[in-house]
């Protein structure tokens, strides 16, 4: 009965683990699943990416869109560059309109840890943007864990902004989360949230805003896309009450 029992559960425990390596995402896979969110996943070495971003939100009395042509190179398959072709807004508020440049910059991010092999995936990014304007430099922490279909991301960032012609110099405190499950190899759902928080010279800080809304991302071939819509659900003067965030990519 004993040798019986052996026959039976090692062809039964080598199922088991087929099925939930089958479910674990691939870790080449760069496609974006988050729009406020960056995963721990970079580019592999030698490949491009390029992306088209588009947001848009809305508040008392203005809107602002947002548009921003990325490029993503894999330097190693660790290290990410990200080039910012061209950010560009247009804006209403009070009846006014306006159309500018709002920059263009770079990106790096450095993966620490592979969230496929190891218990916690983790990567470290830069950001630097420059208009005629005003300068931002951005750092985030990125975390990334997976359990088979379900992907959940966090960042923690801080970003530093020097606008109205570098006069006036704003801090910002933000973390974000992400939640996705994969429903088949070529669609995911799942949600966002938001907090952020500006001070002011580094010293007074606004209201906190928070938003949480639906996701939803899919792959296709070379292609892919993620969107999420975010509601504000604190009281935060002068923020926006809805945001709409898009990514469309295609990798080569």
């Amino acid at each position: 009965m004993h040798h019986l029992w052996n026959k039976l559960r090692l062809p039964s425990l080598a199922a088991v683990m087929a099925i939930l390596l089958g479910l674990v995402p691939n870790s080449h896979a760069t496609e974006r699943r988050f729009t406020a969110s960056y995963e721990t996943t970079t580019t592999p070495k030698g490949t491009w990416e390029i992306e088209q971003q588009f947001f848009w939100e809305t508040g008392s009395g203005f809107d602002t869109f947002a548009f921003r042509e990325e490029l993503e190179y894999g330097i190693t398959d660790r290290l990410q560059l990200g080039i910012y072709l061209f950010d560009w807004e247009h804006a209403r508020e009070e009846g006014e309109r306006s159309t500018k440049w709002e920059g263009s910059g770079i990106e790096l991010v450095y993966q620490l840890t592979d969230p496929n092999k190891s218990f916690i995936g983790s990567a470290l990014y830069g950001e630097v943007i420059v208009s005629d304007e005003k300068v931002k430099l951005e750092g985030k922490l990125l975390l990334q864990k997976n359990f088979g279909p379900l992907m959940v991301v966090y960042n923690a960032i801080i970003e530093a902004e020097w606008e109205d012609h570098y006069k006036e110099d704003v801090g910002v405190l933000e973390q974000t989360l992400g939640v996705s499950y994969q429903l088949n190899p070529s669609f995911s759902v799942g949600f966002e949230a938001k907090h952020e928080v500006a001070l002011e010279h580094w010293e007074e800080a606004g209201d906190h805003a928070v938003f949480v809304g639906p996701n939803v991302s899919f792959r296709a071939g070379r292609f892919f896309g993620a969107f999420a819509g975010l509601f504000r659900v604190s009281d935060a003067s002068g923020e926006p009450n809805f945001e709409l965030n898009t990514i469309v990519g295609f990798h080569f």
